[in-house]
């Protein structure tokens, strides 16, 4: 027990130490942890938040739905302790932490062989890494997806009611998850009659316990009423119909070359490799029914989020663990005494041909390649996470002069709708044009989304009346870089009073 004990430390104490690694302290890479660690101190202080005025233009301020209420308690302690960003930013640290323990966890349960090596390849995942430190929800809500998916597996209907109930409560991914287990009822049904072996009805029991899970965390939600208004926009309107050319979206929605999506995932793609070849070479003589059934059944989800991972980016989040869980599955097909001795046996052959620099030479690349494999991805996670940061006090100063000019209720006309949780962090006393999404905005109203493109793209060369009469803002908030002609026909209108301007940040007031 003590041996567990140290054991499941040590991972989590390495794991903390990984991730503290990559956080691009004091800035946040993704606009969307502002707007995180502001509703969680909004709930800290006056309770879940059931309305969304600030974004009052938008579908949001009819339909507005905390999707990540649990997340945002779970923040609250950390920026007690903290303070708002530097407490949500350590928590993000905390919780990638914990996922990896929570992983170690699973494939040990799950029995899979050599279970550190999967986490090793899980935690030096680019593009899991990237995802898990941009101090968003996705830790919590891979924790309970994949609980999920190995409650389907080993048959544990309690997990799938408690992983229902908590991914119903967390993130608006639960109906991810539904998909993914009923996929893996339809593989394991295809396996049986393959197999010519009688269906097992217990993994139909346990996606019932998920889904009265899900009912339960929906009905406990302080949104529930607009839960489902709010999920057709964010899954039908954004995740699948995603209105590339209509509005500017975020790069974690656009699609994916396959070819780009195999260099992200090379590590996965070499270790593929490698159990292709001992199945091929040296599999176990007599089969694992149970476990050959599980990997079967786990194919129909792969298959599914890899197509989705081809479409939008962001779902790479979840292929990552369930890809490098079903490459666990499968290595424990492989007789490992067998591999080994093919492997030595293979390689002492060819190397009995060449000629001996050439065979200590040969040995040092692929050391040296396996080596900086891992190196080279790690650097690349860095490198993305600390790329187009994102400072704490990057808008303080320009938001002091309008806070100190404004009154409650005044609206801010921001040049790009990404700017929106960083405002709204810095004074929620006052409303704004889009955020979180543009779809929010073309949704409620596709006149306004259009004109808003248009104005900020400099479209229009005369925009005072746009932004004075139709989106009543009483002040412009401008990036000059990436909107040069909106930033310079501002310039052309008296009306536009400047109050601030630095090097990044141009202020107007709007008379």
């Amino acid at each position: 027990m003590l041996h567990l004990i140290f054991r499941y430390s040590l991972i989590f104490l390495l794991a903390l130490i990984w991730f503290f690694f990559f956080q691009p302290w004091g800035s946040f890479n993704d606009p969307d942890a502002f707007y995180h660690a502001k509703i969680a101190s909004l709930v800290a202080t006056h309770g879940p938040v059931t309305a969304f005025p600030w974004l009052d233009l938008t579908s949001l301020d009819a339909r507005f739905v905390d999707q990540h209420f649990l997340f945002h308690l779970l923040l609250i302690p950390f920026i007690k302790w903290k303070g708002m960003l530097p407490g949500a930013q350590l928590a993000a640290v905390i919780f990638s932490a914990g996922f990896i323990v929570v992983m170690f966890w699973l494939f040990r349960r799950f029995k899979i062989l050599h279970p550190s090596v999967w986490i090793l390849l899980l935690a030096t995942s680019t593009p899991l890494i990237v995802r898990l430190s941009l101090a968003k929800a996705s830790p919590l809500a891979l924790t309970f997806f994949m609980f999920g998916i190995v409650a389907m597996l080993l048959r544990k209907p309690w997990w799938g009611l408690l992983t229902g109930l908590g991914f119903a409560l967390t993130h608006g991914g639960w109906m991810i998850l539904l998909g993914c287990q009923a996929l893996i009822v339809i593989g394991e049904f295809v396996y049986h009659r393959v197999m010519d072996e009688p269906f097992d009805r217990k993994n139909m029991f346990i996606f019932f316990t998920t889904v009265i899970g899900i009912a339960s965390g929906i009905l406990l939600h302080p949104n529930s009423k607009n839960l489902f208004p709010f999920l057709w926009i964010q899954v039908a309107k954004i995740g699948v119909a995603t209105p590339i050319g209509r509005v500017f979206l975020g790069e974690e929605w656009l699609p994916i070359a396959p070819l780009k999506l195999l260099f992200a995932l090379m590590p996965l793609a070499i270790a593929a490799f490698v159990i292709l070849f001992g199945l091929l070479f040296a599999r176990q003589a007599v089969l694992d029914r149970t476990r050959a059934r599980q990997i079967i059944a786990l194919s129909l989800p792969l298959a599914i989020l890899v197509a989705m991972t081809l479409k939008s980016y962001r779902f790479v989040e979840y292929l990552v663990p369930v890809l490098i869980f079903w490459l666990g599955s499968l290595w424990s097909l492989v007789d490992r005494e067998r591999f080994f001795v093919s492997v030595r046996k293979g390689w002492h052959e060819w190397m009995q041909g060449i000629w001996r620099p050439l065979r200590i030479g040969a040995f040092v690349i692929i050391a040296t390649l396996a080596i900086l494999l891992p190196v080279h991805d790690a650097i690349g996670a860095w490198r993305l996470l600390h790329a187009r940061t994102r400072p704490f006090d990057q808008f303080r100063r320009p938001m002091a002069v309008v806070s100190a000019l404004a009154r409650p209720n005044d609206r801010v006309f921001h040049s790009n709708w990404d700017q929106f949780p960083q405002l709204f962090a810095l004074d929620d006393r006052l409303r704004y044009v889009a955020g979180l999404d543009p779809t929010f905005l073309l949704e409620a109203n596709p006149e306004l989304s259009d004109l808003y493109r248009d104005v900020t793209l400099g479209k229009i060369y005369y925009p005072y009346s746009i932004i004075y009469s139709r989106f009543q803002a009483r002040f412009v908030f401008v990036e000059p870089l990436g909107h040069e002609e909106f930033a310079h026909a501002l310039t052309l209108d008296s009306r536009f009073v400047s109050l601030y301007r630095d090097s990044q940040v141009v202020v107007y007031e709007v008379r």
